[in-house]
């Protein structure tokens, strides 16, 4: 033992060696910087500094291979306008609740898909030219048309029924026939309803098709004629052709469970109207067959292509004819497997866009709509902007841009649980080394 020199008795006591403060909080302080920091890159990405995202355009329209699932993400069409569009469809997230399902534009020009804020049980229908959509509303009976372009809007009311729900436009894009009816807001029981033609020019309308009975009889279809001067209008099992103010000029009737194919049935040279027909005659449209057949337009009993193979056409009062690229092909809205509606068990592939031809040639699938959750059919009320399929060309198989917006939110939702997370493990980090330095203070380890 050392002892004091001056007092040999007492023990000399050994000074201890000078402390440093700064190392005690020097790691705390070096963690503390790091947790500032990665809250620093928290801010910086909360921080809405985006730039425009310039998107490669082409001369050619052309359609989606595969559109995107549904997503409230995707960008509105007011964040990030698109036009012309190619096609405009409905998804849902529950088959069983109607107003779950929003209505979305696929650009013809640039690989875009957005959203238009607008679902539930309001109505829309994309104009032949894909510029311009007519927009129904469930509770008023107003139709407004929406530029896609510009976002300008023009709201026409019909003074009729209590809701509105647009049904086709005239090739031209001048006319549109619009069903009403008073104390509806569903899309199915709208269809039975008075049918209107509206002048969208001029805001003039008039009855061309009289309301039917809810329940007993078939939804009305219609559709125009190429030239524009005649619709085609099925009520029931009974197929009337009309003039523009309404009156029927022939009929003929169709076997129980036959459906002319949609607003789009006429062919280009307005010789045919397509088809569906049930596999059973006896369920009605709530099955289908896998064939789509003809049927003579002009009255005269000239011959008719034979049925053709086209998988499972959805029903006609849901479009299933998207329409005709030249005189013997046609866009058809299919089931990939047969499908009883009345069980809610919709296809559990989705739906497919096929090309068919009237020649007999193989079918080709141009795009695909993926299923929804529980394998139901995901997209409905799908609609092609018919000017643009003649000189339609082909899509690569990429996924569409949903919009800078959402690339950005993406990039965000990615990032910031992981720097979140890092925060947090550092906060704890400092907190715990701060703990154990009081710990050796209290217990004199410090030195």
């Amino acid at each position: 033992m050392d002892m004091n020199p001056g007092h040999p008795d007492v023990p000399a006591v050994r000074t201890p060696p000078p402390r440093h403060p700064n190392r005690r909080w020097r790691r705390p302080a070096l963690a503390a910087a790091a947790v500032l920091g990665v809250l620093a890159v928290m801010v910086v990405l909360a921080i809405d500094h985006r730039a425009p995202v310039a998107e490669p355009r082409s001369d050619t329209p052309t359609m989606p291979r595969v559109f995107p699932v549904y997503s409230p993400s995707i960008s509105l069409l007011a964040d990030a306008p698109i036009s012309p569009a190619i096609m405009l469809y409905r998804q849902t997230t529950d088959p069983t609740d109607y107003e779950a399902c929003e209505f979305f534009v696929a650009g013809a020009l640039s690989n875009s898909v957005r959203r238009l804020g607008l679902g539930g049980p309001d109505s829309a229908q994309l104009s032949p030219d894909g510029t311009r959509i007519a927009v129904g509303s469930a509770d008023q009976s107003i139709v407004t048309l929406v530029d896609l372009a510009t976002q300008q809007r023009r709201s026409m009311s019909l003074g009729v029924g209590r809701n509105a729900y647009p049904r086709t436009w005239s090739p031209d894009g001048r006319y549109l026939v619009v069903a009403t009816i008073d104390g509806y807001g569903l899309v199915r029981p709208m269809l039975f309803g008075p049918q209107w033609l509206l002048d969208t020019e001029t805001g003039e309308y008039h009855k061309i098709v009289e309301a039917q009975t809810i329940g007993g009889n078939r939804p009305t279809v219609v559709a125009f004629a190429p030239d524009g001067k005649h619709i085609a209008a099925q009520i029931d099992t009974r197929l009337t052709i009309r003039d523009l103010d309404g009156r029927v000029e022939r009929t003929q009737d169709l076997a129980p469970g036959q459906y002319i194919g949609g607003q789009h049935a006429w062919s280009p040279d307005g010789m045919l109207l397509a088809v569906t027909s049930a596999a059973d005659p006896t369920v009605g449209s709530e099955g289908t067959s896998e064939y789509l057949h003809f049927l003579d337009a002009t009255g005269t009993g000239r011959p008719v292509p034979s049925p053709v193979r086209a998988r499972y056409p959805v029903p006609g009062t849901d479009d299933s004819v998207l329409g005709w690229r030249d005189n013997t092909t046609l866009l058809v809205q299919v089931d990939d497997v047969p499908v009883d509606y009345r069980s809610q068990k919709f296809a559990a592939t989705g739906s497919l866009i096929l090309q068919v031809h009237t020649t007999g040639e193989s079918s080709q699938v141009l795009a695909t709509l993926r299923r929804g959750q529980g394998g139901w059919r995901h997209g409905m009320d799908v609609q092609v902007a018919t000017d643009l399929l003649p000189a339609m060309g082909s899509r690569s198989g990429e996924q569409p841009d949903i919009g800078p917006e959402t690339e950005w939110l993406r990039l965000r939702a990615s990032i910031l649980p992981v720097t979140g997370g890092a925060a947090g493990l550092l906060a704890i980090a400092v907190g715990g080394w701060a703990a154990y330095r009081r710990r050796r203070a209290r217990t004199g380890w410090a030195r």
